[in-house]
């Protein structure tokens, strides 16, 4: 479980510390118009919002499966 919040971590500190420094850069510099540029961080965006989306429907599942399922079921799914 720590391993899933831990990579919704990441992906908001990749949020915060390179999407938006790079799109203040951007405007700054006047590069609205240079298409590479508008892809990378269209990509930036996107992966990290699958990555969190992903992350949280991962916990919310194992969470199911350790309160709802029987603890034979959860160690069955969760080798440790």
């Amino acid at each position: 479980g720590n391993a899933f919040v831990v990579s919704v971590a990441l992906a908001d500190l990749l949020v915060t510390g390179l999407v938006i420094p790079a799109s203040a850069v951007v405007i700054l510099a006047g590069l609205q118009d240079n298409l590479p540029v508008c892809r990378f961080q269209w990509f930036l965006a996107a992966l990290c919002f699958l990555v969190t989306v992903l992350s949280l429907t991962a916990v919310a599942a194992e969470n199911y499966v350790r309160l709802c399922c029987s603890s034979t079921t959860y160690e069955l799914l969760s080798r440790r």
